[in-house]
């Protein structure tokens, strides 16, 4: 899920500046800036999916709202029709 690949690299990136060599450090073969630069693209990513929501639903989060939208869009219409994979 884009969210759990959001919290990763944000809790790699919060590791890396709290280490004072945070410019010398990598993640595997990666190196600080490179993990930095995918959360920023990620989080532009997940932001634009989240603020198409114009009205979230009663008690739920835009992330929520957002979630369900998708779903409901992805369900098989009663008409007979089904998925294609």
């Amino acid at each position: 899920m884009l969210t759990d690949e959001i919290d990763y690299l944000r809790a790699k990136v919060a590791e890396l500046e709290s280490n004072e060599r945070a410019y010398t450090t990598t993640i595997g073969d990666r190196s600080y800036q490179e993990v930095a630069d995918d959360l920023k693209r990620l989080s532009e990513k997940y932001d634009e999916l989240i603020f198409a929501v114009g009205m979230k639903y009663p008690g739920e989060t835009r992330h929520e709202t957002a979630l369900r939208y998708i779903r409901r869009m992805e369900e098989p219409k009663t008409t007979g029709m089904t998925k294609s994979h």
